[in-house]
């Protein structure tokens, strides 16, 4: 009986351990997910980010840190909106396809590209490079990089520096080149798309007469999570003033980046008082780009003007981003049209989305640079034409999309807009037109009802239009 007793006991002993490794693995699971899930989504009707207070401003009621802020307590007009009230708790969530992630495979097959180099007296800034990607999810990683040829390749590159089909420049007994791995590393490694120009210019060039490739062995590797988007939003004015237009816009910005994550940065010096204003806008942005390349601290900055409000605080930057297939796309801006002849079919600057990277930085060095290279021209409408200008100039089509204006930049809104551009004219002019909105809305209630995935059909579906169908902007004056 005793034995028969001792085997019950080590079969619930067994039973026990069996049931605590089961749990254990399950907790296991769910920690890891949990915690990926975590970083890129928020469950939380807001989400726990600091944000510093912009310098000069408080709070207006010091019992409610989510609300909105002020330059002057004691002569705060109390009209600032507190825009947590108008969220829906379900459009801050980050509804990412976490199961779909789970089943892609940790890594794709290796591939190889022979880049071929393009002989030309032009610098490598203005030349189209060759572009090497990833799909969703996977981002580049680096295997080999050679500059020159290998012996005996009568495969790649065939043509020499005149185009021409010579025997001597490929056909070589031995390698002539070098190992650039570490090169093509630092330009492509860990990126979901990359764009690669091959010049004399950025090599030693020590294969002269021979025809030259730049050989690159790379592998897709799915990331560790998915990732949320690192956004920064960033306004200006150096004079701001309580119960002011400005005022309400850094109040409403400061709220809508505190709720859904982002960066927040309220400039208010102007640092460049040799020139006209409006470039410090651009001087702001190349440093921000440039503080994002640096430390990879963004993603996408968002210039907003100090005369633009958020309608619909549950929208989110994301919502507007361009899909998969539009990885050269890095600037994205709003069409200009007040149905005037002399302010037409150009880009409106209030509003700037761009993606950080060398294209966005080399674009915004070319425009603050605009007027000294085109003194002749005017720019009534300097940075915002400048901007314009370079674009078709450049022939940058790819790079960038201009949207319809009442998504996020225009002065005739309607329900559905994500952002009320309240454009031209004196301050105090501005703000009756706001106070109106406020009063004739109840604060705006009704124009927040869109939801993300309603307005993300709606900007997919003009992104997949052919470009001579979406808005097409031509030189300005």
């Amino acid at each position: 009986m005793s034995a028969y007793y001792n085997n019950i006991f080590e079969l619930k002993n067994i039973s026990y351990i069996l049931l605590l490794i089961i749990i254990v693995i399950q907790l296991r699971n769910i920690y890891i997910g949990d915690s990926k899930i975590k970083s890129a989504q928020t469950n939380s009707i807001l989400v726990k980010k600091e944000i510093k207070l912009p310098i000069g401003f408080v709070l207006v009621d010091e019992e409610v840190p989510n609300g909105p802020i002020t330059i002057d307590r004691e002569k705060d007009d109390g009209t600032k909106r507190k825009l947590i009230d108008l969220v829906r708790k379900e459009e801050i969530k980050n509804h990412f396809d976490y199961s779909s992630f789970e089943k892609l495979e940790n890594s794709l097959p290796k591939q190889e590209d022979y880049i071929c180099e393009i002989r030309t007296k032009y610098r490598p800034e203005v030349l189209k490079g060759y572009d090497i990607s990833c799909p969703e999810h996977y981002v580049i990683k680096i295997e080999k990089s050679f500059y020159g040829r290998y012996k005996h390749d009568k495969k790649n590159c065939l043509m020499d520096k005149d185009k021409e089909f010579n025997i001597k420049s490929i056909d070589i007994d031995k390698d002539c080149g070098e190992d650039k791995t570490r090169n093509i590393k630092e330009l492509c490694e860990g990126k979901n798309y990359c764009s690669i120009t091959v010049t004399h210019h950025q090599y030693k060039d020590k294969c002269s007469k021979i025809s030259k490739y730049l050989h690159v062995e790379y592998q897709c590797i799915k990331e560790e999570y998915i990732k949320k988007e690192k956004i920064s939003i960033i306004s200006f004015y150096n004079s701001i003033k309580v119960n002011t237009i400005e005022e309400h816009s850094v109040s409403e910005f400061y709220q809508y980046a505190k709720i859904h994550g982002y960066d927040f940065t309220f400039e208010n010096l102007n640092y460049v008082a040799g020139r006209q204003i409006y470039f410090v806008k651009i001087y702001n942005l190349i440093y921000k780009i440039m503080e994002g390349l640096k430390y990879n601290k963004y993603n996408w900055v968002v210039w907003v003007d100090s005369d633009i409000l958020v309608l619909n605080p549950n929208i989110k930057i994301e919502t507007l981003l361009p899909s998969e297939k539009m990885k050269k796309v890095n600037l994205i801006v709003a069409y200009d049209y007040w149905g005037r002849k002399d302010i037409c079919c150009g880009i409106n600057a209030g509003v700037i989305i761009m993606r950080v990277c060398q294209w966005s930085l080399d674009m915004l060095m070319r425009t603050i640079t605009y007027a000294y290279f085109n003194p002749e021209e005017e720019l009534r409408l300097p940075e915002q034409i400048a901007l314009n200008n370079d674009l078709i100039q450049k022939n940058e089509t790819e790079h960038y999309v201009v949207v319809p204006p009442e998504w996020f930049n225009t002065r005739k809104i309607v329900k559905g807009s994500f952002l009320y551009h309240i454009m031209g004219g004196p301050s105090d002019e501005k703000l009756k037109i706001w106070h109106k909105f406020l009063n004739d809305t109840n604060n705006g209630q009704g124009w927040n009802d869109l939801t993300n995935e309603e307005f993300r059909k709606q900007v997919l579906d003009y992104y997949e239009l052919p470009k001579e169908k979406q808005y097409q902007i031509r030189l300005q004056e």
